[in-house]
């Protein structure tokens, strides 16, 4: 887990906690690939993939409780919940958020009744955590593999994806939604993906300010290369648009985190392959970044960035952030400046976190 400081000499990276190998003897979780969300209380709140009983953990990383010195400074872990494999989740992959009264929600891609996933809930008591199952996947018709953000409506309800499953015979993903009632949460379908031009496999949401729910999809679309949807809420109606098919490798392919809006109401995201460059290899170019302009009621398309494997990066991962002044944030899985250092098998470098200013 590591921190970027800007200063009047450029960045500076600080590594707040490192996850000791499990081989090691290191029990405290291991392959942290979600992000991370500030808590109200000021501490870093994350998931691993995998480590504690084995299955993934809920960890909390707190500052150091005295004033730091050096640039060395760890930041001090507590292991919220441990995963057992079972009907509580396992490999969680998704960020945790908050709700008002500080409980954490986050997925596990599998686990469950079914090992078809779960969302799931951690209430906070002086006890310490409890974990409690919000819904249980089975992957038809209610979803398979959950993905990515979970998100709550000014309602409180959750919405999130999942990569498979659904009501459709393909099995193409799901945008679900949990509503709380009195004897716990009721999962509803907003949209189930057919894969026919709608798309398939969807990765993440994100929600305006009306209601409304836009995303992308990893596949699928008139081309087969992904697609950026909207559901448009209507009194608990949902109607399904799409706002553009990625059409070919030259403008992006496989779109793969959830979107952002920008402060005029334009989307943002980035595709993990496609643009100009080949990164030298058998991959279908290195990635993009991209904006839909809205404008009148129309939205179009722009390609904002190609990445090219060399030490601007390439392969993007996640969804994009922006600053007061606009500039954008994000990261790439491979490229910069350390060649195949990170891998034998790597040909492109160790990845790079990147700005495009406008």
């Amino acid at each position: 887990m590591f921190r970027l400081t800007h200063g009047s000499g450029g960045w500076t990276q600080n590594i707040l906690h490192s996850f000791p190998d499990p081989s090691q003897g290191g029990h405290d979780g291991d392959i942290p690939v979600a992000s991370v969300t500030f808590g109200p209380d000021g501490n870093l709140y994350g998931t691993t993939l995998e480590g504690g009983l084995g299955y993934g953990t809920v960890y909390k990383l707190s500052p150091p409780p005295s004033v730091c010195k050096t640039a060395l400074c760890p930041w001090v872990e507590t292991i919220l919940y441990q995963f057992s494999g079972g009907s509580d989740g396992k490999t969680p992959n998704g960020p945790v958020i908050f709700d008002q009264a500080g409980n954490l929600y986050g997925i596990t891609g599998e686990g469950g009744t079914a090992d078809e996933g779960v969302v799931y809930e951690l209430s906070h008591s002086q006890s310490g955590w409890t974990e409690s199952v919000l819904h249980s996947f089975t992957g038809a018709p209610d979803g398979k593999s959950p993905t990515l953000n979970l998100l709550f409506d000014s309602a409180g309800n959750l919405y999130g994806t999942t990569y498979f499953g659904g009501t459709a015979a393909n099995q193409c993903g799901t945008v679900f939604e949990l509503i709380p009632s009195g004897s716990g949460w009721t999962e509803s379908l907003p949209y189930s993906f057919p894969l026919t031009t709608d798309g398939c496999n969807p990765v993440g949401l994100v929600l305006d300010a009306s209601g409304n729910l836009y995303g992308s999809t990893n596949n699928g679309g008139p081309n087969n290369e992904g697609t950026i949807y909207e559901l448009v809420n209507s009194a608990g109606s949902w109607t399904y648009n799409q706002l553009y098919a990625f059409p070919d490798l030259h403008f992006g392919i496989e779109p793969n985190g959830p979107l952002t809006f920008d402060a005029s109401g334009n989307l943002w995201g980035t595709t993990y392959l496609g643009g100009i460059d080949d990164c030298g290899g058998p991959d279908p170019g290195c990635g993009t970044v991209f904006e839909l302009l809205h404008s009148n009621g129309q939205w179009s398309f722009v390609t904002v960035h190609e990445f090219d494997s060399d030490s601007n990066g390439s392969n993007p991962v996640g969804a994009v952030a922006f600053d007061s002044a606009g500039d954008i944030y994000g990261a790439t899985n491979y490229g910069g400046s350390n060649g195949g250092s990170c891998d034998s098998g790597d040909l492109f470098g160790c990845g790079v976190i990147f700005e495009i200013t406008p």
